[in-house]
């Protein structure tokens, strides 16, 4: 894996070099990183490490006549100084083709493939999948986007997956694993308003079903007859079980969202953006435990400022329900778990020379907020960055 990013990456330059007639961007970046959560565990005590950072990612774009097509790929390294066993190799590729069409129409194809991986750990995945989609422009400031497509999540944990012991009539003392792999349709619109030359709207609705490898599970009251049956599951619930009910699981997840974004010139040269969104989103599951409602706040501003400085701020605020009461896997890893966090970011960018630049990073990690009797345990993690990057438009 380390072998084909670096290798993507001098493909990337390559073509800067080799082919004129292609446009893109390319970026190499090398930093040295403290983690105060090197385990990325909920635990007040887990314990951090220095890390060395590298990341490798550009874009291509290619226009022939009414044919356009792009590609965008991004793959970084984490080496831990101590913590061998969170060394991470992650990359990230998505490429398509747009086809112009009559009356200010267009339709295309999309590929996208994330696989992240770990050296010894419990959440190594890879994602694939693809969309058909058509561009309509229906007034000078008005455009309508809607796509069809499907995607596969493959959980691919080294040795065993997350163990859940399941406790049942039958088998007292029978172990299974939650390996959260799925596969499913999706549809999607999108509406983009041009409010004015600085201002630009976005509304979006996106429905999905995923179908899993795993069986769905009922949460037994620990009054019940049936729970009698069964002996309390220490790891997951102390006052019941969980038990399966011979059917796959199943969740249909619905997410609408409302975007706002501002680009404005500032200090007469230089610019200013600035993004805020708010995303809903409702996972309705067959499987106790499963089903959620999240409630996601995003903020992004950029700010260009002399000296060759830019400097960034990003913020992310979540707040979650369980519509079931309990969050099944609240003591284990979830695969959205990256993106199920509030955190505010802070970067500066300084271009000293040609096309190098020194960044400086602070990052600050915590639980999102949750509603209801289903507690999380407190997870807390900071990052702080120093490193150089690369740039190179051709």
């Amino acid at each position: 894996m380390v072998r084909s990013c670096w290798l993507a990456a001098i493909w990337l330059i390559g073509i800067e070099a080799h082919a004129q007639d292609w446009s893109g961007h390319v970026r190499l970046q090398l930093g040295q990183e403290y983690d105060s959560n090197a385990v990325r565990e909920n635990r007040p005590d887990a314990p951090g490490d220095f890390l060395t950072r590298l990341v490798a990612q550009g874009r291509l774009n290619y226009t022939l006549d009414e044919y356009r097509l792009w590609l965008d790929f991004q793959a970084g390294g984490k080496l831990f100084y101590h913590r061998f066993d969170e060394h991470q190799v992650a990359s990230r590729a998505e490429g398509g083709v747009r086809w112009r069409l009559p009356n200010d129409r267009s339709a295309g194809v999309r590929l996208h493939l994330r696989d992240v991986t770990q050296a010894r750990h419990s959440r190594d995945y890879m994602q694939v999948g693809g969309d058909l989609f058509m561009h309509l422009r229906l007034w000078s400031r008005l455009t309508l986007e809607a796509s069809l497509g499907a995607s596969h999540y493959d959980f691919k944990p080294d040795g065993t997956g997350l163990a859940m012991i399941v406790v049942d009539q039958e088998t007292s003392d029978d172990t299974v694993e939650i390996r959260f792999s799925n596969a499913g349709p999706a549809a999607s619109l999108q509406l983009l308003v041009r409010l004015s030359p600085s201002w630009l709207m976005g509304l979006s609705y996106r429905l999905g079903v995923r179908f899993y490898d795993d069986v769905a599970y009922r949460f037994l009251d620990p009054d019940s007859e049936e729970a009698q049956a069964c002996n309390p599951i220490d790891s997951l619930d102390r006052n019941g079980c969980y038990t399966p009910t011979g059917r796959k699981r199943q969740d249909l997840r619905n997410t609408g969202g409302l975007n706002l974004r501002l680009t404005t010139p500032w200090l007469k040269r230089q610019q200013l953006i600035a993004q805020v969104s708010y995303q809903l989103t409702h996972n309705l599951s067959n499987a106790t435990g499963n089903s959620a409602i999240w409630h996601r706040i995003r903020a992004v501003v950029s700010i260009q400022l002399p000296l060759e400085l830019t400097f960034h701020l990003m913020g992310t605020v979540q707040l979650t329900s369980y519509p079931d009461g309990r969050n099944l896997l609240l003591d284990f890893y979830e695969p959205d778990a990256d993106e199920n966090e509030n955190a505010f970011v802070a970067r500066l960018s300084w271009r000293f020379w040609g096309d190098l630049s020194l960044l400086a990073q602070a990052a600050i990690y915590r639980n999102d907020f949750q509603f209801g009797t289903a507690n999380q345990p407190a997870f807390e993690r900071e990052t702080y960055l120093v490193g150089l990057a690369w740039d190179s438009w051709f």
